[in-house]
């Protein structure tokens, strides 16, 4: 009797063990299914490491860029269409000179 009585803690044991290693390959499964928190966590890494490489001055004023274009939302927007199609004349005149 004392052989059985064994035997069945030992099986409980074993079944106590495998449901948590199943618990945390179910954890882990889930985490990794999880992309969207995943790649919110890589923006965020990627954007403190930005950050810190960033000398200060420059963040000044981009902070200072990013206050006036929140103030004058217009003049901002023409300022970088206007921008933006400079830029895209000067690689399609580059790209066509060669």
């Amino acid at each position: 009797m004392t052989s059985t009585h064994n035997a069945q803690e030992k099986l409980r044991e074993q079944v106590s063990t495998a449901r948590e290693r199943l618990g945390d390959t179910v954890e882990e499964l889930a985490a990794k299914a999880d992309v969207k928190h995943r790649a919110q966590e890589k923006a965020a890494e990627i954007k403190h490491a930005a950050r810190d490489k960033t000398p200060q001055q420059v963040r000044t004023a981009a902070e200072r860029a990013a206050r006036t274009g929140r103030k004058q939302p217009l003049p901002t927007a023409v300022t970088g269409t206007v921008l933006v199609v400079g830029l895209a004349y000067l690689v399609l005149r580059r790209r066509n000179a060669k």
